[in-house]
């Protein structure tokens, strides 16, 4: 979860500044802190090309911080992926976080609250609108049950 936190301390402090309107997909999440996701990968997955073009866009439009983690394969297999995708957002080997977490396919996304030490799965699909949703139900869900 640190690396996520990490990551959006990154973004804060190189983004440029942008209009002063609020994205829709954060406002759910404003009291929450930070907000990212992981991205548990396999360099064979079928859809890699796609899932890290909506990720890049994702994490270029600042919406999320985001953080790719191969859960396996071989240095030059995993090496081989990331030229052949080119993701714009940090990938670390993290053996921790795959051990913590348990992906249990790949791809597949997570969401980490690091404020609030929580983790949701997001499952396999990696389009924009889906992963908006699904963030927003957990932020839902997760607000509705923890405000009084």
């Amino acid at each position: 979860v640190e690396y996520i936190a990490q990551i959006i301390r990154e973004m804060n402090a190189s983004a440029a500044p942008q209009n002063s309107i609020e994205k829709p997909n954060t406002n759910a999440a404003s009291s929450l802190g930070p907000v990212g996701l992981y991205y548990f990968f396999s360099p064979g997955d079928q859809t890699a090309l796609k899932d890290v073009g909506v990720l890049n866009k994702i994490f270029q439009e600042g919406k999320l911080g985001v953080v790719g983690i191969p859960v396996r394969g071989k240095d030059e297999e995993i090496i081989q992926f990331l030229n052949e995708t080119k993701p714009l957002f940090p990938v670390r080997r993290s053996d921790a976080e795959v051990r913590m977490i348990k992906p249990s396919e790949t791809p597949e996304l997570h969401l980490a609250l690091p404020l609030e030490k929580k983790i949701f799965r997001l499952g396999p699909v990696i389009n924009e609108t889906s992963i908006m949703q699904a963030i927003g139900n957990v932020l839902s869900a997760y607000n509705s049950k923890n405000t009084p």
